[in-house]
């Protein structure tokens, strides 16, 4: 229980638990976002990352669109070091996981003044299982990136608050890394409402706290409004989320997604990356009035006791940090991976509790946690090392979902196992035909294997089911190129047409439609087409 053998203990246990990591290839996003990231080649990408939406540079539909251009330089210095090698980028999110480790225990310290206990709370934070989607994938890092700057904002003021001359250069690097954390992610933007908590609750009662306060996060706020300023622009409005939103769905959703979250931490255990569907749809007894209810009387018992202390101010940063994913769970839906900020409070608070017993029953309460969480998370870990593991991880927790069910599909295909995930789909569809996800899967296996009736059935289906126009726009122009194949050109012009009313900007869809005019003898119109998709291939790829 000596702190410095403890720490060191910490960062043993953390290195060796995530050392395998480095064996796993790129899986689900790092297929894209890494792998394929053409602004990952050259540094003139930077200026990109921070004037363009995250995912700008594909033509893929995402669920939504963000501005994290830290995250993105973060890659980009990756894949300059190790060139494209996906074991690099592992090792590299375990140190970057253990630095953030090193700032957790050196804010708590600050924060218990007390080296054994803020050890403990790094040992905790360090080893909880829900890590492992942060720092085994490779895109999950957002969130380590995100940490390592938010750690850096508090603990900067912590030192700035506690010194006896209150060094201004404290304050400064505060506000730096504050720059650097909403620049990371969003969630960074609630920090200096942790701040200006905590400087209210330490604030002798003869000052004037409101004017004390408001001062010391005015630089906060500045930045903080010139983020939504260019975040604003970047991406024409504060957020794009893709999807059907709710309003009403959303509110009846967020308390069981907090108890969700509450119950991850508390037993994060049996993890996955992917869980059933969490859409609350009516203002039920069970799914939505108990759920709130709950939550009002977990938070009151937790306000009370813990009324003028420090836990008061970990109970608000756990919910703030978790208010971002819980208010937009309809599109992002429950991970483990966005715990990894908020479960530094719940370390202080476990550090806190055990600080209140005798030495020996400290010691057998923290070697009973650090065993468990090392098992936990090395177990969790290993889904990790593959897509066909990850997702056949995911398809155990949640059978029932169909967007989880066509991933894991996917993942055979690309493994040579055609069959079995032709058979998955299938079982899929049986179960819920409705689902655009599954049809369109169906559709696009059956023409990879030149089935095109079969094929041409469920790209059919798949308009018919389907809102989203991206998918139409896919529709059509695989009905296109089918009917191209067969020689029938004046039905692909048709289906190439209609794919651009959907979708005018699809890289490949002008190209089509030009090549059809072609053969057709329509120089003049093809080489129109040909002229709309180079500019949109320019406008894309922004002279990389």
């Amino acid at each position: 229980m000596c702190p410095g053998v403890l720490l060191r203990i910490t960062f043993a246990l953390t290195f060796l638990v995530y050392a395998r990591t480095v064996t796993f290839d790129w899986v689900f996003d790092d297929h894209l976002q890494v792998a394929m990231n053409p602004w990952l080649d050259s540094w003139r990408s930077l200026k990109l990352m921070f004037t363009l939406q995250s995912w700008a540079f594909s033509d893929f539909t995402m669920p939504a669109k963000f501005y994290r251009p830290m995250y993105l330089v973060w890659l980009l210095v990756n894949n300059k070091l190790f060139h494209g090698t996906p074991g690099w980028f592992h090792l590299s999110a375990v140190f970057l996981h253990l630095v953030v480790v090193y700032l957790a225990y050196l804010t708590a310290r600050r924060l218990l003044r007390d080296d054994r206990m803020a050890v403990i709370a790094a040992l905790i934070f360090a080893l909880h299982p829900s890590k492992v989607g942060a720092v085994a994938w490779v895109s999950g890092a957002t969130e380590v990136v995100l940490a390592a700057f938010f750690l850096g904002t508090v603990l900067a003021y912590l030192r700035w608050q506690q010194s006896e001359n209150r060094a201004m250069k404290w304050l400064v690097v505060s506000v730096l890394c504050f720059a650097g954390a909403i620049l990371s992610k969003e969630t960074a933007i609630l920090a200096p409402v942790l701040i200006a908590a905590h400087r209210w609750l330490t604030s002798a009662p003869e000052t004037n706290r409101f004017r004390s306060t408001a001062t010391l996060i005015s630089p906060y706020l500045v930045v903080g409004l010139a983020y939504w300023i260019i975040r604003v622009d970047v991406l024409s409005g504060v957020a794009e989320l893709g999807g059907t939103l709710s309003v009403a769905k959303t509110i009846y959703t967020i308390p069981l997604a907090f108890w969700w979250y509450i119950l991850h931490t508390v037993w994060p255990f049996g993890l996955s990356l992917d869980y059933p569907e969490m859409i609350v749809r009516t203002a039920s007894f069970t799914r939505f009035i108990l759920p709130a209810v709950g939550l009002l009387v977990l938070a009151g018992a937790y306000a009370w006791f813990t009324c003028k202390s420090t836990l008061q101010l970990m109970g608000l940063w756990f919910i703030l940090t978790l208010i971002p994913p819980v208010g937009a769970i309809l599109v992002l839906q429950p991970h483990d991976r966005y715990l990894y900020l908020p479960s530094f409070a719940v370390a202080i608070i476990i550090a806190e509790c055990l600080s209140r017993l005798s030495i020996n029953k400290t010691a057998a309460w923290v070697l009973v946690i650090a065993i468990a969480f090392t098992v936990g998370t090395y177990q969790a870990s290993g889904y990790w090392d593959s897509d066909v593991k990850i997702f056949a991880r995911s398809m155990e927790k949640a059978p029932d979902n169909m967007l989880v069910r066509a991933r894991y599909a996917g993942a055979l295909c690309e493994r040579g196992e055609g069959q079995k995930a032709l058979d998955t789909l299938l079982a899929g569809y049986n179960r819920h035909p409705e689902s655009v996800t599954i049809s369109y899967s169906l559709a696009l296996i059956y023409f990879s294997k030149r089935q095109f009736d079969d094929a041409r059935r469920f790209f059919t289906h798949t308009l018919s089911v389907a809102e989203d126009k991206r998918v139409k726009g896919l529709s059509h122009f695989h009905l296109g190129l089918m009917a191209q194949t067969e020689g029938n050109l004046t039905e692909a012009n048709r289906e190439f047409r209609n794919a651009l009313v959907y979708s005018s900007t699809s890289a490949g869809f002008h190209q089509a439609l030009g090549n059809v005019l072609k053969a057709q003898g329509a120089t003049d119109e093809a080489r129109a087409e040909f002229k709309k998709e180079q500019q949109i291939r320019e406008t894309r790829t922004r002279n990389l």
